[in-house]
């Protein structure tokens, strides 16, 4: 019975022990867009307002491409279409704030190119220097 116990008590100890609590260490999914969208204001205090501007730097990703910044099909944000390399340095026209509908939700602006959409995330964007 001391046995039983013994390995009982070791199983449900290597089984909780390790165990920890999940944090969310984004803080970009709690950045919020204005209630009528027309701005947001990003962690660096910048505010970013429908129809202003937003200046493109160099893209993070290999051949020059854009991590962060992504080419969009309708309304859609495809994550494996990078935005190309040619952008870098660019000035955008803000069109509109989104939030992503899955994930960690975090915010984009929708900048029109001729070509398309483009989706900044300006948060990821900010930090790794993609958008200034």
């Amino acid at each position: 019975m001391k046995i039983i116990t013994l390995f009982l008590f070791a199983f449900l100890l290597s089984t909780t022990a390790f165990a920890q609590k999940q944090h969310s260490t984004d803080t970009t999914a709690i950045r919020t867009i204005s209630a009528d969208g027309s701005h947001y204001i990003a962690s660096n205090g910048t505010v970013y307002k429908k129809g202003g501007t937003i200046q493109v730097g160099a893209g993070t990703n290999t051949n020059g491409l854009f991590r962060y910044c992504y080419i969009m099909l309708g309304n859609l944000v495809i994550k494996t279409m990078f935005m190309p390399a040619h952008y870098s340095g660019e000035i955008l026209v803000i069109q509109e704030f989104k939030r992503e509908t899955m994930g960690n939700k975090r915010v984009y602006a929708v900048v029109k190119k001729p070509n398309g959409k483009v989706a900044l995330f300006i948060e990821a964007g900010l930090a790794s220097g993609e958008l200034k």
